[in-house]
């Protein structure tokens, strides 16, 4: 796949690591391409508990739109079994990674379909923005670190975008289960024990 797109191939050596990186540069990087997406969980899990019903429906549509989102990558990346660089000899590999498909990318889909959905209307926009933005910061680290090709985040967002529009157009639909989900949480607190 990459042999077809020779920019992808361009672009992946320009970013990937070279065979000596600095440091500083690396820790930053495996940062960026293994740890931000666990930042934005941890995230939302406090926006979760913290936030109004309103939040935790918007938080529900996001990792709805998540879900969604990777279980079309599986699919994808069966029907294209792309290999990652690493596996085609191409490039630095500086994180282990299993040898699966490359395209699209699950990292980007992941961040890219939360940003969107939080980005677009609800409480959370800014906290949307932001998680948009960290999506190019994943993408660099991971394209570093060599386990993935600038074509493979393309491929991420378009997903993401696809997946976050047919969701969002179901909005009304899911509120049901938004309020489901609500009530099970309210439930949930009740049987927490109460301080003294």
């Amino acid at each position: 796949m990459e042999q077809a797109f020779p920019g992808n191939l361009f672009l992946f050596h320009l970013i990937n690591a070279s065979a000596s990186p600095n440091p500083v540069l690396r820790a930053l990087a495996v940062f960026c391409a293994s740890d931000l997406v666990w930042l934005m969980i941890a995230a939302m899990a406090v926006f979760w508990v913290m936030g109004s019903a309103e939040t935790r429906f918007r938080l529900m549509l996001a990792a709805l739109c998540a879900a969604i989102g990777l279980l079309a990558n599986v699919m994808l990346g069966g029907l294209i079994g792309a290999p990652r660089p690493f596996m085609a000899g191409i490039g630095h590999l500086l994180i282990h990674h299993a040898p699966d498909a490359s395209f699209p990318s699950d990292h980007g889909t992941l961040v890219w379909t939360v940003g969107l959905a939080l980005g677009l209307r609800g409480p959370l926009t800014r906290f949307g923005a932001l998680v948009r933005w960290g999506g190019l910061a994943v993408a660099w680290g991971r394209i570093y670190v060599g386990v993935h090709y600038p074509l493979d985040f393309l491929g991420a967002f378009i997903m993401a975008f696809v997946v976050v529009v047919l969701v969002l157009r179901q909005e009304a639909r899911l509120a049901p289960l938004g309020a489901l989900v609500e009530r099970v949480w309210v439930a949930a607190l009740g049987l927490l024990p109460r301080r003294a």
